[in-house]
């Protein structure tokens, strides 16, 4: 099913590559794992090296602003915010030393729900100003970006999340919006994870338990769980608040299931070109 649907995305954006990761956020087990453009392992010499890679727990990117959530748990769980209280968006534009911060629409006051609804740079940014860079670069490595996840792949990559020191200003405000900051599929997938089951990260693998040919058990593994993120009670409030970015008005609204309520963040990296 994952193959199913990575193709028919594939086959509509064309794309240079492209994965699925679904993952069970109680256990920290991956049900699916698939990769764009796939190959044949039968005739493997017939494919382009860059085929090989395992792209959900090699490849690392700009997450952009599915970083958002993040942000806003580690803001809450600080209690530096509230859900009552709103920011001023500056219509679009706010200016932070030479930089100037952008939204795609200019927004004025905004409560926390709606920044993240319509995924808003410069409500994100006031947010990271109150939570201040240390506290958001230990939340970020709490939620496991930054760090290997150990899962029982080869090839996997840690990312890149520098020292706050190094962050500036500005720094704080990009990576409050998830520029400047590299990560793989599986760390966002183990971090969602974690907002799904109420704040427990778990670390992800493949393997639960070994038979040997006879079909008994020869070693079993029970789920490892790597760090408490956050509080049920923030873990609650940010899966309320991605149920709202594929609500009416979000910025995920093709994401939205007829017959079962789910929840998202979309996210735009900025890329080199050429």
């Amino acid at each position: 099913i994952a193959e199913e649907a990575l193709a028919k995305a594939v086959e509509m954006y064309r794309p240079t590559g492209a994965f699925v990761l679904v993952m069970d956020p109680d256990t920290g087990d991956l049900l699916a794992m698939a990769n764009a453009p796939a190959f044949d392992p039968n005739a493997f010499a017939e494919v382009d090296r860059g085929c090989y890679r395992n792209r959900g727990v090699s490849d690392t990117f700009e997450p952009g602003s599915t970083m958002k959530p993040f942000l806003v748990a580690a803001a809450l769980d600080a209690g530096v915010i509230n859900l009552e209280e709103t920011f001023d968006c500056e219509r679009g534009a706010f200016r932070i030393g030479r930089n100037t911060i952008h939204d795609t629409h200019p927004y004025g006051d905004m409560t926390v729900d709606e920044i993240i609804k319509v995924s808003s740079n410069i409500g994100s940014a006031k947010i990271a100003e109150r939570l201040g860079a240390e506290r958001l670069r230990e939340a970020y490595l709490r939620y496991g970006f930054g760090r290997s996840t150990g899962i029982d792949l080869a090839g996997e990559s840690s990312g890149i999340l520098r020292d706050w020191r190094s962050w500036k200003r500005i720094g704080l405000a990009t990576h409050a919006f998830g520029q400047g900051i590299s990560i793989t599929g599986i760390q966002i997938a183990a971090a969602l994870s974690a907002v799904a089951n109420g704040g427990t990260l778990y670390q992800p693998r493949i393997v639960r338990e070994v038979l040997d040919r006879r079909g008994d058990l020869v070693d079993s593994r029970a789920p490892v769980v790597v760090d408490r993120c956050f509080s049920e009670d923030v873990a609650a409030e940010v899966r309320r608040m991605m149920g709202l970015v594929v609500g009416e008005g979000g910025t995920g609204t093709r994401a939205r299931l007829d017959r079962y309520s789910c929840g998202g963040k979309t996210g735009t990296a900025q890329k080199v070109d050429p």
